[in-house]
């Protein structure tokens, strides 16, 4: 069914992956490689607002979220290694925040790091039951948060 759906034939497969589970592990692997992601967010045009840019970013990162989602449910019960899955930091995302300068109260790291798990908590299909949050809500909601007015310190 994979040489099929791949129009090549089964011995192709096979002389390159010596079983099923060697061929699933690659696509895994290649499922979950940063470096297409990281090309992407470096590719955003510098020259429109911080805003739009990281709606730019974030609509990066949910097409990344919705491709992995589609590869696991597609795969099924296939372990996955997790010594090979702690995420790292996308150079990029942080790059963008940079950019923010004194616009934003946190650092960059930490910024992008917010970014990113918000994305998947409002990405994920299965956290999300009416679909995807816009990646302009998400942008907003990390700006601006939810609350209608500030709140003053208490003393």
């Amino acid at each position: 069914m994979i040489a099929l759906a791949a129009g090549v034939a089964e011995g192709t497969i096979f002389r390159v992956f010596p079983d099923k589970e060697s061929l699933l592990d690659a696509v895994v692997e290649k499922a979950f490689d940063p470096e297409p992601t990281e090309r992407a967010l470096g590719d955003i045009d510098p020259s429109p607002p911080f805003e739009r840019r990281l709606t730019d970013a974030v609509e990066i990162l949910q097409r990344r979220v919705a491709d992995i989602w589609r590869l696991a449910a597609t795969i099924g019960g296939h372990k996955v290694s997790t010594d090979r899955r702690t995420p790292s930091d996308l150079v990029a995302l942080i790059a963008l925040f940079a950019t923010a300068g004194d616009g934003i109260n946190r650092d960059p790291v930490i910024a992008a790091r917010m970014l990113r798990g918000l994305t998947l908590a409002f990405s994920h299909p299965t956290l999300v039951p009416d679909g995807p949050l816009p990646a302009a809500e998400i942008v907003s909601l990390l700006l601006d948060g939810i609350r209608s007015t500030p709140r003053k310190p208490e003393c």
